[in-house]
C-alpha cells in the first residue's frame, strides 16, 4: 500500500510539471518579457539581459529538472523564494513575472551598519542595499568628524614616596595625547623632630623620633618608655585646731600627687573663751573682750558710749585741748588773735608804701592799708650820660627829680677816627687821636695759579693764589702718589678667546704687568652623518670641540612618508575572507589608505548533489546548498513474492512530453524516467 501511495504522489507531480512545461513552452514561442522598473530586477533575470522573460523561465525549469547547470550568481537570481534551491515553483514564478501576471519581487534588503564618527575621521549614517541587485535602498550620509575634546591632565605633585607628573592634555574621546605628562622626581623628606615625652607614674612615655612633615613617613620610630610607677610618701597626721579640721596619716605619690591612702578628716575643736572689760574714754566706747585661751582668737561685745572731752581754750587757729585726754576738740575762736604791730613806710616813685598796721602771728588777720607808688617827675632838659668817642656812640636822657630814673634816652653819634698810619693788605689804618685800628685791611690783590695733579711718579699742587703787593701765597706741594696697584685674576685662554696670567695695574695711570695668552683654537672631534628617515631627523657629518660647545651640527628634518600613488596588495582576498591593500612608503615600511579587498567567492568545481554541497575548485571547501534534484539513480531488480514475504516488480515510469511543449527546454529524444 505504501509503495502505491508513493507512486501516485510522483505521478501527480509529473502531471503538474507537464502543465508548467506546457505553459512555459507556449510562452517561450512568443518570448514574453517585462522590463525592469520597480522591484528587484535581478530576481528572475537568470541570463543577465536586464529583463525577466520566458527565456529566464526556461533556464530555471531546466535547472529545476537538473538538465542544466548555472553559476552561483545565476542560481541566486533563479531562486525567487530564497530557500537556496531552484525548483519548479521558482520557474513558474519567473514565467508569471515575464507574462506580467505577477509583479517583480521586492528587494532583499541588506543593512549597511552606521559608522560612528571619531575625532578625526567622518562617520556614516545607517543605510541599506539590495543583496541581490545591489541597488541602494537607503543612502548612507557622511557624518562630519567630531573634532578632538581636549581635556587638561592635571599635574600630580611629587611626594617623598612617589614621583609626580607635569600637567598635560589629551582628547577625552580618542585619548590622543597633545601634551605629554612628564615624570617629576620624588622630593626629599622634610624631617621633623617628634619630641620626647617623659613617662609618668601611670602613663608610658616616648623617646625622641623623626617623621617627614610632607608625607608623614616615620624616619626614626619613637620607642615606648614604660610607666615609672608611684613613689609613695607619708602625709603626716594634722591635729585639729579651734577653727580648722585635722587629718589622719595618709599616703600620696611624691611625683604625680595622686592619693594612694586618703587621710580621714578630724573635726575642729571649737574655742574656749575668757572675758576682759575695757572702760570707755573721751572718744572711744568701752567694751568686753572675749579671748580663746587655746588659739588666742578674740571678739568684742557689750559696748559702752564714750564720755566726751572737757576743759581747754580755743584760739583763732587752734581747738581747745581736753584736760582728761589731751586731745583737741570743738571749734576755733576767730577773735582770739595774737597781735603783732608793724611800722608805716612812705611811698616812692616806683614802690608802694603803707601806714602803721597790726597782724596776728597765728592767722592771716591784718589792718594793713596800701599807699600806691608816686610815679617819676622827669626834668624838661637832657643830661649827657656818656660822651661820644672815635668809635663809640654816646647817650643823653631826661632825669627824674626824685630818683635816678631816666627817660628819652638818645644816642650821640661817634666822632670818627682821624687818619694816622695807612692800612696794608693785612692791617687796618691807625687813628691819630685814639691810637686804635679802624677801617678795613686792603686785602690781597690775588693772582690765581692753576692746580697740577700729582701723578704716580711726579709731584703736583692744588690751585693756589699769590698777592701782587706782598709775599702772600696758598701754594701747597703734593708729593708723587706712587702706583695704586690693583690685582687682576688670571683667565685661562679658551678655544676662541685669549687669556692672561695674574697681573697688576695702577688705578691712576696706565702702568700694567699684563701679558696676553693667545686663544687655544678648537680641539675638533668628528661626528659621522646620519641620514634622515621618514619619521626621524638626521644630520650631516659635523664637528664639535672637546673643550667648548662649538659645533657645526646642522639638523636635517624628518623626510615624512613618500606614499605611492598605486595600491599594493598586502593580504590577497580568498574565497571566504577579505584581503587588504594599501599605499606603501617608498622609503620605509609605513602604509596608508588601508582598504579592504572583498572575498572573491567560491569558483564552481564539484556540483552540489542531493546530499552534499558544491566544492570550490580554488580552495576545496564546501559552499552553497545541497541540490535536492541531483540524485544518483540506482535501478533495483524485481523480487518475487514468497509464501511468507512480499515481493515487488521493477517499475519504470516513462513520461513522454509532446515535443511542441518541451522544445524550448529539451532535445527531441530526451525522456524522463523515474524509478519507483
Amino acid at each position: 500500500m505504501k509503495k502505491t501511495l508513493t507512486f501516485m504522489t510522483i505521478l501527480l507531480s509529473l502531471i503538474c510539471l507537464v502543465v508548467v512545461c506546457a505553459g512555459i513552452g507556449m510562452a517561450a514561442e512568443s518570448e514574453e518579457y517585462v522590463t525592469l522598473e520597480d522591484g528587484c530586477y535581478l530576481l528572475g533575470d537568470v541570463n543577465f539581459d536586464e529583463r525577466v522573460s520566458t527565456v529566464d523561465a526556461r533556464i530555471a525549469l531546466r535547472v529545476a529538472l537538473n538538465l542544466q547547470k548555472i553559476d552561483d550568481a545565476a542560481m541566486q537570481r533563479a531562486d525567487i523564494d530564497g530557500d537556496n534551491y531552484v525548483k519548479l515553483v521558482d520557474a513558474r514564478r519567473i514565467l508569471r513575472i515575464a507574462l506580467g501576471i505577477d509583479p517583480l519581487p521586492d528587494h532583499i534588503a541588506e543593512e549597511d551598519a552606521a559608522v560612528a564618527p571619531t575625532c578625526d575621521k567622518p562617520g556614516l549614517t545607517k543605510g541599506s542595499y539590495c543583496s541581490v541587485c545591489g541597488k541602494i535602498l537607503e543612502e548612507q550620509k557622511v557624518i562630519p568628524a567630531l573634532g578632538h575634546t581636549v581635556v587638561v591632565d592635571e599635574a600630580v605633585a611629587a611626594t617623598c614616596e612617589k614621583t609626580g607628573l607635569t600637567s598635560g592634555a589629551h582628547c577625552s574621546v580618542c585619548n590622543k595625547v597633545f601634551a605629554e605628562q612628564k615624570k617629576v622626581e620624588k622630593i626629599k623628606h622634610v624631617e621633623v623632630i617628634d619630641a620626647e615625652k617623659a613617662a609618668t607614674c601611670t602613663e608610658t612615655g616616648l623617646t625622641e623620633g623623626k617623621h617627614c612633615a610632607t608625607c608623614g613617613k616615620i624616619i626614626i620610630a619613637q620607642e615606648i618608655i614604660p610607666a615609672l610607677g608611684h613613689k609613695e610618701v607619708i602625709k603626716k597626721n594634722v591635729a585639729p585646731t579651734c577653727t580648722s579640721i585635722g587629718f589622719s596619716e595618709g599616703r600620696v605619690c611624691s611625683v604625680c600627687n595622686v592619693v594612694i591612702e586618703a587621710q580621714d578628716v578630724i573635726e575642729a575643736l571649737g574655742h574656749t573663751f575668757e572675758t576682759e572689760i575695757v572702760a570707755p574714754t573721751c572718744t572711744v566706747k568701752g567694751y568686753t573682750i572675749n579671748k580663746c585661751t587655746v588659739c588666742g582668737y578674740q571678739y568684742n561685745d557689750n559696748y559702752i558710749d564714750a564720755t566726751g572731752h572737757s576743759g581747754g581754750t580755743a584760739t583763732c587757729t587752734t581747738l581747745a585741748v581736753c584736760k582728761d585726754c589731751g586731745t583737741a576738740y570743738g571749734e576755733i575762736d576767730k577773735n582770739n588773735h595774737k597781735i603783732v604791730k608793724h611800722a608805716a613806710k612812705a611811698a616812692t616813685c616806683t614802690e608802694k608804701g603803707w601806714n602803721a598796721y597790726q597782724t596776728c602771728s597765728r592767722c592771716d588777720y591784718t589792718t594793713y592799708v596800701e599807699i600806691p607808688a608816686l610815679g617819676h617827675d622827669y626834668a624838661d632838659d637832657y643830661t649827657i650820660d656818656i660822651p661820644a668817642t672815635c668809635t663809640t656812640a654816646g647817650s643823653k636822657s631826661k632825669h627824674c627829680l626824685r630818683c635816678d630814673a631816666t627817660t628819652d634816652v638818645t644816642a650821640i653819634p661817634v666822632t670818627g677816627h682821624t687818619e694816622g698810619t695807612a692800612a696794608t693788605c693785612t692791617t687796618k689804618a691807625i687813628c691819630s687821636v685814639c691810637g686804635q685800628e679802624y677801617g678795613v685791611a686792603l686785602g690781597h690783590n690775588l693772582i690765581a695759579h692753576v692746580a697740577k695733579a700729582a701723578t704716580c711718579t711726579e709731584k703736583g699742587w692744588n690751585a693756589y693764589q699769590t698777592c701782587s703787593r706782598c709775599d702772600y701765597s696758598t701754594y701747597e706741594e703734593i708729593a708723587a702718589l706712587g702706583h695704586n696697584l690693583l690685582d687682576h685674576a688670571a683667565k685661562a685662554a679658551t678655544c676662541t678667546e685669549k687669556g692672561w696670567d695674574a697681573y697688576q695695574t695702577c688705578s691712576r695711570c696706565d702702568y700694567s704687568t699684563y701679558k696676553e695668552i693667545a686663544a687655544l683654537g678648537h680641539d675638533l672631534v668628528d661626528h659621522a652623518a646620519k641620514a634622515a628617515t621618514c619619521t626621524e631627523k638626521g644630520w650631516n657629518a659635523y664637528q664639535t670641540c672637546s673643550r667648548c660647545d662649538y659645533t657645526t651640527y646642522v639638523e636635517i628634518p624628518a623626510l615624512g612618508h613618500d606614499y605611492a600613488d598605486d595600491y599594493t596588495i598586502d593580504t590577497p582576498a580568498t574565497c571566504t575572507t577579505a584581503g587588504s591593500k594599501s599605499k606603501h612608503c617608498s622609503r620605509c615600511d609605513a602604509t596608508t589608505d588601508v582598504t579592504a579587498i572583498p572575498a572573491t567567492g567560491h569558483t564552481e568545481g564539484t556540483a552540489a548533489t542531493c546530499t552534499t554541497k558544491a566544492i570550490c575548485s580554488v580552495c576545496g571547501q564546501e559552499y552553497g546548498a545541497i541540490n535536492k534534484n541531483n540524485h544518483q539513480i540506482i535501478q533495483h531488480a524485481a523480487k518475487a513474492a514468497t509464501c511468507t514475504a512480499d515481493g515487488y516488480k521493477a517499475t519504470i515510469l516513462v513520461l513522454v512530453v509532446h515535443i511542441r511543449h518541451l522544445k524550448p527546454f529539451l532535445q527531441p529524444d530526451i525522456h524522463l524516467a523515474i524509478s519507483s
